[in-house]
C-alpha cells in the first residue's frame, strides 16, 4: 500500500526538489498534490485527505503552523 502525500512550499524550486527526492528515495509514497501557498495547501489537504504532508514552515501570509490550525481534515 502506498502512502498518499501532499507537498506545500511557497518556493517553486523547493517544491520541485522535495517532489523529486520523495519520488527517488521513498517508493512507498505517492505525491498526490503540490501547493505553492498555505491557502492552496488547505484546499488540497481537505479535498484529497493525504496520509503525509511535507510542509514548509516559513511562508508569507500564513506560516505552516497557522495553516495546520485551519485544516478541516486531520487524520
Amino acid at each position: 500500500m502506498k502512502l498518499k502525500a501532499i507537498i506545500v512550499d511557497d518556493e517553486l524550486h523547493s517544491l520541485q526538489t522535495t517532489e523529486l527526492l520523495v519520488q527517488k528515495y521513498c517508493p512507498k509514497i505517492e505525491i498526490i498534490g503540490l501547493a505553492e501557498s498555505a491557502e492552496k495547501g488547505i484546499q488540497l489537504i481537505d479535498k484529497l485527505k493525504p496520509n503525509i504532508v511535507f510542509l514548509d514552515i516559513a511562508m508569507p501570509v500564513m506560516n505552516g503552523f497557522e495553516m495546520l490550525q485551519h485544516l478541516a481534515y486531520k487524520s
